[in-house]
């Protein structure tokens, strides 16, 4: 088990016979590592120098935050943690952690916000406020992070979720549903360094246990929002250019009744196509791997409760 920053180490340059090597790192305005190595043959001649920033990065794939180019699981341990287990072609499963965070803490896994091609947090406490944590790529937030506050009392959403983009401008949007009407809001990325006024893009969605953040399912570009009814069925809203949501399709039914935690993952089998989490009641995980076509394929166990009973929830 890690603790703190989890980024894999990459290489700067590779030495060559005859030649000596020192680096240093440093930081820029927006707390970016900047790394900067030079090499020179051991007399001293033929000095040359490398720089690694994240000005070249590629944009961040969607729920990777272990800056290994997979998707991650995020959540909250039952020992005041954040939670995020991680896995790369060479290695195994492996959880990071970061502390202090309250189990009741509600973690929203978010897009690039701020541009530096790192995936970042959107965070409410449990009395309510909500924070944007924006760490480097491959690093976990602690509560005294860096942050933006988004608002001092959020409490009156039941639901917070994002699913990317859902104005066809590039940049992802927070999607929030309040408690007692079930009316669905859009937060929309302003483009610079916060988000425009809510506006509202679906009324009374109360009937529905869960909505989902699922990320792009059929490959057009733009998030979608999956929904659960009372009645186990699984219903799925594309995204629009617009900010709102098409008439929903069903995806499964008699689905879901025995799931406590159900995220929208990502990319979790490497295919290139975005899938469904599950945790039920024993603590068992499932995968319904997606199609790429805004459906999925029937589910598969894919952790035993022994690991998941320790964490409160998923993200």
């Amino acid at each position: 088990m890690g603790v703190g920053s989890v980024s894999k180490p990459r290489t700067l340059n590779s030495l060559t016979d005859g030649s000596t090597s020192a680096g240093r790192v440093a930081t820029d305005d927006k707390g970016r590592p900047v790394a900067v190595w030079t090499q020179s043959a051991a007399d001293g001649s033929s000095r040359a120098a490398f720089t690694a920033t994240t000005s070249t990065r590629s944009l961040p794939k969607w729920h990777d935050y272990a800056d290994s180019t997979r998707s991650d699981i995020l959540g909250t341990g039952r020992s005041d943690t954040m939670n995020l287990l991680t896995r790369d072609t060479a290695n195994p499963l492996l959880t990071f952690q970061a502390r202090p965070w309250a189990d009741e803490t509600r973690l929203v896994p978010f897009g690039d916000f701020d541009g530096n091609r790192c995936n970042d947090l959107v965070v409410r406490l449990p009395g309510g406020e909500t924070r944007l944590y924006t760490p480097v790529c491959g690093g976990l937030p602690t509560p005294d992070s860096a942050y933006r506050r988004l608002s001092r009392d959020w409490s009156a959403y039941n639901t917070l979720l994002s699913s990317g983009d859902q104005t066809g401008d590039g940049r992802p949007d927070l999607l929030a549903r309040n408690a007692a009407s079930g009316d669905l809001y859009l937060y929309a990325h302003n483009g610079t360094d916060g988000f425009l006024p809510r506006v509202k893009i679906r009324s009374a969605w109360t009937g529905y246990k869960r909505v989902i953040g699922a990320g792009d399912l059929n490959g057009d570009g733009l998030g979608d929002v999956l929904a659960l009814d009372g009645s186990g069925k699984l219903w799925r809203y594309d995204g629009t250019r617009t900010g709102k949501l098409k008439d929903r399709v069903q995806v499964f039914k008699d689905w879901g009744r025995t799931y406590k935690d159900v995220i929208g993952a990502g990319d979790i089998d490497g295919d290139g196509k975005n899938d469904l989490v599950s945790r039920d009641t024993s603590d068992n995980l499932w995968l319904n791997t997606g199609t790429g076509t805004g459906t999925f394929k029937n589910r598969v166990q894919a952790g035993d409760s022994m690991y998941w009973k320790t964490w409160a929830s998923l993200a």
